[in-house]
């Protein structure tokens, strides 16, 4: 079991996952390739061999008013390769999870084209850098609304109509208040794309009344043999929140304490919840788990020390060399 953090690296200043700059200043592909080569020196020393890869790792590349970023991926073509191979030599597995506009669901079709060349564009850069088909693109199912018969027959459709090489890519993740594993499943079962079980979203939203054990062996049924199946694990916020808002009174902004919001995650990681998530899950097959965390590389550090300290058991079933305390001082 391979633990993975999420694009932002807090516990390195001044590291960062891709160019965020505007569109003013030319952002590029080059740079961000530039960006995720410290990233994996960084990765190398805290021993993680799983990274998500931020989606605008090629800035505005398929915006539509911006033409002049459209060629990135043809500029850097050497660059991808070489950044590949690196990958592979470090034995990282790369994945995407596509923005959340990206919606093969949507009734409207201005969406749906756009949600296509989102993926050729996430699609074509893990082909440039030569991955294998575990460097996955997850997806949600989008335009649900009050008809999920209809928004699961527009999503198998326009899987049909994706390239082979996208199709190739694509995983499917339930949500926390839409499509339910169940309704994933029976896309699924239409069209045959792998699922991501998702522990949070499965505690919100378990219209089915499946046990953990039963839905994570649900999900890791519908990878082929020969491909590691990836699930995601998150712990909820329970803290307060700072939020701004207008103050109905004088119409100032003013900040005040609210509670969290079901779905949102905490900054850190429960390990005892995490533990009884990685024994739930059926011996039949390994598979990696990509932590949703605030803190990041900072909470999958925290959270391998926790789990040595407490559940040995399970921290042994993940790799690990370096100490917690290396990074987190």
């Amino acid at each position: 079991m391979r633990l993975g953090l999420p694009t932002r690296i807090l516990g390195r200043r001044g590291l960062r996952a891709y160019d965020t700059r505007r569109p003013t200043s030319a952002p590029h592909l080059s740079v961000s390739l530039a960006h995720l080569r410290d990233v994996f020196a960084y990765l190398a020393a805290i021993d993680v061999t799983f990274y998500r890869l931020a989606s605008d790792l090629a800035p505005f590349a398929t915006h539509p008013e911006l033409p002049d970023f459209h060629d990135q991926l043809d500029q850097c073509a050497a660059e991808l390769d070489s950044v590949g191979a690196l990958a592979r030599k470090q034995g990282i597995r790369l994945t995407f999870h596509a923005p959340l506009h990206v919606q093969l669901g949507s009734a409207e079709s201005a969406v749906a084209q756009r949600s296509r060349a989102e993926l050729e564009l996430l699609t074509a850069l893990l082909d440039g850098m030569g991955l294998d088909e575990d460097c996955v693109i997850v997806v949600h199912v989008g335009g649900m609304g009050a008809a999920p018969d209809s928004a699961i027959s527009r999503w198998t459709a326009a899987f049909d109509r994706l390239p082979d090489t996208v199709r190739r890519r694509l995983a499917l993740e339930h949500e926390d208040d839409g499509a339910s594993l169940g309704v994933v499943l029976r896309i699924h079962a239409a069209c045959g794309v792998p699922l991501v079980f998702d522990y949070l979203h499965y505690r919100l939203n378990n219209p089915e009344r499946w046990s953990l054990p039963e839905a994570m062996a649900v999900a890791l049924a519908t990878w082929p043999y020969g491909r590691t199946p990836k699930m995601h694990f998150s712990s909820p916020r329970t803290e307060l929140r700072a939020v701004e808002r207008n103050d109905p009174e004088t119409g100032r902004r003013r900040w005040s304490l609210t509670a969290p919001r079901p779905g949102h995650h905490a900054d850190f990681l429960n390990p005892w919840e995490f533990g009884g998530f990685a024994e739930a899950a059926p011996g039949v097959r390994d598979f990696d788990v990509m932590l949703e965390a605030k803190a990041s590389d900072l909470a999958l550090l925290r959270l391998r020390g926790d789990l040595e300290r407490y559940m040995p058991e399970v921290a042994a079933w993940i790799p690990s060399r370096s100490r917690p305390s290396e990074v987190l001082e």
